[in-house]
């Protein structure tokens, strides 16, 4: 009952096998903590709760990294164009010169020194260019607002609850299916 979607603190995700937060579900962080709680206690009574979580809220329980595979339940949709982006391949600046190639992908790198703000947009003329990838930095920035930025203060209380009755470090090393398995049972 304390998850299931009609309390609104908690929606089916899009495949509805899971439950994820509800990002609008911001009015009682008291309730995410009692969750938490909730969680832990009955993971030390073997007792099982018949809910199965997103694996972003796990990995985030378990502060593991977020990855595009993560948001396959939750958003079909952008876990698709994010993978396509993920599959292009970067242009190269050496195999054609011609402006009429070139795509600005408007990114804005902002650098903090002492108080001080600077921003640079990335520029392919920029003689001391670092090499990375910017599609990779967009998928994760994406992947990372969708699955934790914007529940933020939700998984916040939820984990502080859950840490309260058992510490992330007596957790750690359980992986997100085993900490699904423990807490839901088969």
């Amino acid at each position: 009952e304390f998850f299931h979607p009609k309390n609104h603190y908690f929606i089916y995700s899009q495949s509805r096998k899971f439950y994820q937060i509800n990002p609008n579900a911001t009015s009682d962080l008291d309730y995410f903590h009692f969750l938490g709680e909730i969680m832990a206690r009955a993971l030390i009574e073997e007792q099982s709760l018949e809910i199965h979580l997103t694996s972003s809220i796990y990995k985030n329980i378990l502060k593991r990294s977020l990855e595009l595979e993560d948001l396959k339940d939750i958003d079909r949709e952008l876990y698709n164009v994010l993978q396509k982006k993920l599959d292009e391949k970067p242009s190269s600046k050496n195999s054609n010169n011609s402006k009429n190639n070139e795509e600005d992908d408007g990114m804005v790198f902002t650098l903090e020194f002492d108080n001080e703000e600077e921003e640079e947009e990335a520029s392919d003329e920029d003689e001391n260019e670092i090499p990375c990838n910017s599609n990779q930095m967009y998928v994760d920035s994406k992947i990372e607002h969708r699955l934790k930025g914007i529940i933020n203060e939700q998984i916040k209380a939820l984990c502080d609850g859950f840490y309260k009755i058992i510490p992330l470090e007596q957790i750690r090393l359980f992986l997100p299916n085993e900490l699904d398995l423990l807490i839901c049972g088969s």
